[in-house]
């Protein structure tokens, strides 16, 4: 027992493969680049973080048509650095990477990134028996055109994980699927820049989406939603490019935006559109909202509501459109500008 605490120290572990650099470059299948030195074998727990070199660095797996298989590998970079995990586009394997433990299987600790770029010409590339977990300050990066579902049912939801990026930012010109209906993400966003700054990406369903970090879609990527589900919102809602919300089927139930943040935004110089199915906008009780952009309610189906104990900050911005707006008892509308209000319906507090 004593030999093992010499061998373990703090986030060590005996037995654990880590990176400590000695092969001087980034490559995973370098064995000089290991302690031991060796290249982790399958079913081996693996730990890439600066306990060993006390600089950020990129590790990235082999290319060609090799799967590493792993026990659990985490990515833990030490307070202010950051460590890149690169899947390249010269992996072809199916999967590239997977990983077989239970728990936090594969972790992305705050610095972390893991880009996944995968050349594969179709599967699943990167799957998980356990959990997925990104923690605040880490980031995911899709930055190829195979599958996404496989990973996002593995995301961990787990408190600290608000704000761990799942980022999309597929090559290409074609259009891609996202799997929204029933899952859970920290962070969601929507890129365009390897698509050269124009990208479409869609999603569908009928169960409920749950954002539990920001909503992002930035300049030149699109989004399409044809979710006939509520979308539960804890962060801000950032758009930027364009967001369109276009449920598939009707009733009175569903199909709303749920503002349910203590400290929200709603921003972004993008489009947000709504079919005729969309229903309502709604700021939850217990939420706290700012507007940085007007709203605009296109069609008389729509509708804006401040439930009983929630606020929405105007800040001098509209909320406008053949929609209604609804501001219920003992709900909160701060008004940013003297030129006043007009409203139909329930009045609370402004």
């Amino acid at each position: 027992m004593l030999l093992m605490g010499l061998l373990c120290p703090i986030n060590i572990c005996f037995g654990q493969s880590r990176w400590d650099g000695g092969g001087g470059d980034d490559r995973w299948d370098n064995p000089a680049n290991w302690l031991p030195d060796g290249v982790p074998a399958a079913g081996a727990d693996v730990r890439i973080d600066n306990s060993l070199l006390n600089i950020g660095y990129t590790v990235t797996l082999p290319p060609g048509a090799i799967t590493v298989d792993l026990n659990s590998l985490q990515v833990a970079p030490g307070p202010g650095l950051a460590i890149e995990l690169v899947l390249p586009r010269g992996n072809t394997a199916v999967p590239g990477l997977r990983v077989t433990g239970a728990r936090d299987a594969l972790a992305l600790e705050a610095g972390a990134l893991f880009r996944n770029a995968s050349g594969a010409a179709a599967g699943d590339v990167v799957q998980v028996a356990g959990n997925f977990r990104i923690a605040n300050g880490a980031r995911y990066l899709h930055q190829t055109a195979r599958g996404n579902a496989s990973l996002i049912d593995r995301l961990s939801g787990t408190a600290g994980t608000e704000f761990g990026v799942f980022e999309f930012d597929v090559p290409g010109t074609a259009g891609y699927t996202v799997s929204l209906t029933g899952n859970t993400f920290g962070t969601l966003i929507f890129s365009a820049e390897t698509a050269g700054g124009m990208k479409s990406y869609s999603g569908s369903g009928t169960s409920t989406l749950q954002i539990r970090g920001h909503w992002i879609i930035r300049g030149g990527a699109s989004l399409t939603s044809t979710l006939s589900a509520n979308i539960l919102l804890r962060g801000n809602l950032e758009v930027d490019g364009n967001l369109q919300l276009n449920p598939t089927t009707s009733g009175t139930t569903g199909r709303s935006i749920f503002f349910m943040g203590a400290a929200g935004r709603v921003r972004g110089s993008g489009i947000i559109s709504m079919n005729a199915l969309f229903r309502n906008l709604e700021f939850f009780s217990g939420s706290s909202y700012h507007l940085d952009r007007n709203l605009i309610l296109p069609l008389s189906q729509h509708r804006a509501m401040v439930h009983s104990g929630a606020t929405l900050h105007m800040q001098g911005f509209q909320i406008d459109g053949a929609g209604t707006f609804t501001l219920d008892n003992d709900g909160t509308l701060g008004i940013g500008s003297p030129e006043g209000i007009s409203a139909a319906g329930n009045i609370g507090n402004i």
